[in-house]
């Protein structure tokens, strides 16, 4: 159960890992070695394709969602179909 003082939840007090950043920078590195030994004229179409849909992801920022309604479009009146009459 829920006692006051206790750290259920908290962040840990362990540092950041170094080995995390020192293999992000060695993979980072071993990527631009790799993207400069890539001769793109050598690439067929669909080569490039792929390599493009690959790489999109990294190069552009996500989309968040946004709200398109305006002021007036926020309240709407209800529509009644009145059956009876199609009988």
């Amino acid at each position: 159960m829920f006692s006051q003082g206790n750290n259920y939840g908290s962040k840990s007090k362990r540092g950041k890992a170094k080995l995390n950043k020192e293999l992000k920078n060695y993979l980072e590195s071993l990527t631009f070695e790799a993207l400069e030994q890539i001769e793109i004229s050598k690439l067929t179409n669909s080569e490039k394709l792929k390599f493009i849909n690959y790489s999109m992801p990294y190069l552009l920022s996500r989309l968040s969602a946004i709200d398109v309604t305006s002021e007036n479009e926020r309240f709407f009146s209800p529509v009644v179909i009145n059956m009876e009459d199609w009988k």
